[in-house]
C-alpha cells in the first residue's frame, strides 16, 4: 500500500488535474494513517470534481477519523444529497 499511495504522488506530481487520482491517493493515504496528508489530497480532488460524491464521502470519512463530526456530517449529507439512491455511496 505504501508502494502504491507513491505511485499516485508520482501521478499528481505530473498529472496535478487528474481528479480521480487524487482522490485514490487521499483514501490511500486515509489507509496508512495520514490523516493530515488525505486532507490534503481530498480536498485538491474536490477542487477538481465538485459534484462527485465520492470525493465527498471520502472527505466525511477524513473528518470522522480526525473527530471533526460537525464537518464529516456536512460532507457525508452532500454526498447523500448528490445521489440519494446510490448505495456504493451510502455505504
Amino acid at each position: 500500500i505504501d508502494d502504491a499511495a507513491a505511485m499516485l504522488e508520482d501521478i499528481v506530481r505530473t498529472a496535478s488535474d487528474d481528479g480521480e487520482a487524487w482522490l485514490r491517493l487521499g483514501n490511500l493515504q486515509l489507509a496508512l494513517g495520514r490523516g493530515e496528508d488525505a486532507a490534503r489530497s481530498l480536498e485538491r480532488a474536490k477542487e477538481l470534481r465538485q459534484a462527485d460524491p465520492a470525493v465527498l464521502f471520502a472527505i466525511g470519512t477524513s473528518h470522522a477519523r480526525a473527530e471533526r463530526w460537525a464537518e464529516a456530517n456536512e460532507a457525508l449529507d452532500a454526498a447523500a444529497r448528490l445521489r440519494p439512491t446510490d448505495m456504493a455511496t451510502l455505504r
